[in-house]
């Protein structure tokens, strides 16, 4: 819910408003959210288990955290799925990062979240 607290021990049973502004699109994965603010910067929150954030960093199990950036930029479309997070560009180029153990990051690779430094866990230019 963006409070930083941790799930399953302590749910948002009502609505909570993020600590976040200025936000023009938003998306919801199977354990994060990440948001578009009007200057193309992208926020996440929640579970960054298999780098989904796109900031460089995993969170440990049952770790969660309130909105930090990303290193995604310059956004106008972005869809966070089950531990990955693509995103679309001004330029019109598509980048992805997270859990690709199906080849969800699209750049023809297929890797899971266990291999040590397979995750994609920074944005990657995918095609544009």
């Amino acid at each position: 819910m963006g409070n930083g607290r941790g799930f399953p021990t302590d749910p948002a049973v009502i609505p909570m408003q993020v600590a976040i502004s200025n936000v023009v699109a938003i998306s919801a994965g199977g354990s994060h959210a990440m948001a578009v603010k009007a200057d193309g910067s992208v926020w996440a929150w929640g579970w960054n288990n298999s780098g989904q954030f796109g900031n460089g960093e995993l969170v440990p199990l049952g770790q969660t955290y309130p909105p930090v950036q990303s290193l995604f930029s310059n956004v106008v479309v972005l869809s966070a799925g089950g531990a990955f997070t693509l995103t679309l560009d001004g330029s019109g180029g598509v980048w992805g990062s997270g859990y690709n153990y199906y080849g969800q990051t699209g750049d023809g690779t297929k890797c899971h979240a266990g291999d040590a430094g397979q995750n994609r866990r920074k944005p990657r230019l995918r095609c544009g």
